[in-house]
């Protein structure tokens, strides 16, 4: 079983809620950048705490994992702006963005709309290819600057993906809504 909710949990959300608001205040300190580096390493231990591996048989669990992996990467791309030039605070943008809220967004409407639409709280093949589309979605956009790879190919793939993502999930889980 995953790590219950404890001590450990309360510190790594006060570090993050510290670094993100240091971010608001000092966003161009190195001090706000090791804060913030320091949330997202935290918050890697905590998502490992979590035993995602044992998921992998149930995509509405594993993606709420995959979800929240956005956050740690997101906030250790931003505070990394700082110390290395190439990398852009875009790429840590999107990955709270494209990746942490659409990638939890998709989660949790599907998984909302299974359970209050009757229906058992599993996910159907369709719902795990909703959710590979949102993280490729995420991956490419998070990429498109950091890497040597075609900057618009990246960027297309990366729209097509997210509009393929909420798209699927409007036919998929409209159907199962209006069918209520």
């Amino acid at each position: 079983m995953p790590q219950p909710f404890g001590k450990f949990d309360v510190s790594a959300m006060v570090i993050t809620v510290g670094a993100l608001v240091a971010w608001i205040v000092f966003p161009d300190h190195a001090w706000t950048a090791i804060a913030l580096i320091c949330a997202g390493i935290v918050n890697v231990l905590r998502l490992g705490r979590w035993q995602g591996l044992r998921t992998l048989s149930e995509p509405l669990v594993w993606s709420l994992h995959l979800g929240y992996l956005w956050l740690p990467i997101g906030l250790i791309l931003i505070g990394a702006t700082y110390f290395v030039e190439t990398i852009l605070a875009s790429a840590g943008i999107h990955a709270l963005t494209a990746g942490a809220i659409a990638d939890m967004i998709l989660a949790v409407m599907t998984r909302v709309t299974l359970g209050h639409s009757g229906r058992g709280l599993t996910a159907d093949k369709v719902t795990a290819v909703i959710y590979i589309l949102i993280f490729v979605a995420a991956l490419t956009r998070v990429l498109a600057p950091l890497t040597t790879l075609d900057y618009h190919t990246l960027l297309i793939t990366s729209s097509v993906t997210w509009c393929g993502a909420f798209g699927l999930f409007c036919v998929h889980y409209g159907r199962m809504m209006l069918s209520r």
